[in-house]
């Protein structure tokens, strides 16, 4: 449907579902190969104004080429909330935050254009083909999920400066495509023991996932004896990321996720 209703877009048919990370490198090689100077990541579920790109483009010239940007990113129903605005990782949880008002403030002050961040949004991340060259591609490792703060990192290590372009905005239906499912708990709990694993302090990743699936085991009984089946369902699609995680298991989630976690936990 796509193809015949934009013909002048070049579309990239995969033969398999090779998840947000594969989707976006197949995309990237591409544009690249072509001869794109910057490549803008954007999430199907977003709406964006005229002059986004441009207002990227402005910050990432202003900066030179060793930089990657992200937008501000609001809540599509709530277009003044802020859903993104920059953040920091925490390397021992492995649980990103945004910036809170003392770190927001501080920043505008010293740039109320361009803010420096931790790690910048997959939703919108703006990368330049020297930024694409000096880190690489999104980790298969990930499927969905961290593979943008797993990439951020590795920009950041490789001397690139990370920012947020705050006069470019886009709307975001926040997890409109797996939010809430057993398969994002699997995905998340999964994937930021990997981000753990390469990014984290010394011991993270083995402490946090031990945690990760005594939690699961004990809040999991108790649900199951309250008769709350949704935190139940929860609990276990944790427990089974960081088992997954604990067996070496990379990539796409195994078919028993995808079958059990197609629908939203309610």
């Amino acid at each position: 449907m796509l193809p015949s209703k934009f013909q002048s877009v070049h579309h990239l048919r995969l033969s398999r579902n090779t998840g947000f990370t594969g989707a976006c490198n197949v995309g990237l090689r591409s544009a690249f190969l072509e001869g794109a100077d910057f490549v803008l990541l954007l999430n199907n579920d977003t709406t964006v104004g005229s002059t986004l790109i441009s207002d990227l483009l402005q910050v990432a010239r202003r900066f030179g080429p060793r930089v990657a940007v992200s937008p501000r990113i609001v809540w599509f129903d709530d277009p003044q909330r802020d859903w993104y605005l920059g953040g920091r990782i925490d390397r021992w949880t492995g649980i990103p935050t945004l910036l809170d008002s003392s770190q927001l403030e501080s920043a505008l002050e010293a740039d109320p254009v361009a803010l420096d961040t931790e790690w910048l949004s997959g939703c919108a991340m703006l990368l330049s083909r020297d930024a694409y060259t000096g880190a690489g591609e999104f980790s298969g490792d990930y499927f969905s999920g961290y593979e943008d703060i797993d990439l951020s990192l590795r920009l950041a290590r490789n001397g690139y400066r990370l920012l947020v372009a705050r006069s470019a905005i886009v709307n975001h239906r926040i997890s409109a495509t797996i939010g809430g499912t057993g398969f994002q708990r699997f995905f998340d709990a999964r994937n930021r023991l990997l981000f753990l694993r390469s990014h984290g302090q010394r011991g993270a990743a083995g402490y946090q996932s031990v945690r990760m699936l005594g939690g699961a085991v004990k809040h999991g009984i108790k649900a199951l004896i309250r008769g709350n089946r949704p935190e139940f369902a929860r609990r276990l699609f944790d427990g089974v990321g960081a088992f997954a995680f604990l067996v070496g298991q990379r990539g796409d989630a195994p078919p028993i996720i995808w079958s059990l976690g197609s629908r939203r936990i309610r």
